[in-house]
């Protein structure tokens, strides 16, 4: 498994699906680079993983967490957090009884973290259940993308021993 690693939690409802939809585009497009060459990170859906999300986290030096957050006023508006953030809006990043915000407050509990983290949180619609994600919510995926390359580059940099070459993803 990668060093750098992107993890896209969701569920088959509507705005929920982000996290599914953004592990689609990047597999896209780390698909396109020069065969034989490693992709700069790896990428994983995850079907609310509750206590699992430890499970993905394990091994990575860095790890990007992308779900979608419960409508706080603008649907498609990208949030970066950190755990301590979620720590304070228990309930307003999942719609799960035990979903991210409390598996990676365990984890750091437990010492478990990798090195470097980012959550990235995507405001869905107030009327997310359906069977499509919102365009809004659809529209974030390629600032996502962006966002990811970025920050996979950046630490990067603080490896340079690795023996993995960062392509830009979009």
């Amino acid at each position: 498994m990668s060093y750098w690693r992107v993890l896209g939690i969701g569920s088959p409802f509507g705005d929920d699906q982000l996290g599914w939809h953004l592990v689609s585009a990047l597999e896209s497009l780390l698909g396109t680079t020069e065969s034989g060459t490693a992709a700069p990170f790896s990428v994983m859906a995850l079907d609310r993983p509750g206590s699992g999300l430890i499970q993905a986290l394990t091994g990575a030096q860095g790890v990007v967490v992308v779900d979608a957050l419960q409508h706080m006023g603008q649907t498609g508006r990208i949030h970066r957090l950190t755990v301590a953030d979620l720590a304070q809006v228990r309930g307003c990043f999942s719609c799960h009884s035990f979903g991210v915000a409390e598996a990676l407050a365990l984890a750091d509990e437990l010492d478990l973290l990798p090195e470097h983290l980012l959550i990235l949180g995507v405001e869905m619609s107030a009327s997310a259940l359906g069977d499509e994600v919102s365009p809004a919510v659809a529209a974030a995926v390629p600032e996502l993308c962006v966002l990811i390359n970025q920050t996979v580059t950046e630490w990067h940099s603080h490896w340079p021993g690795l023996d993995r070459e960062v392509k830009t993803c979009v």
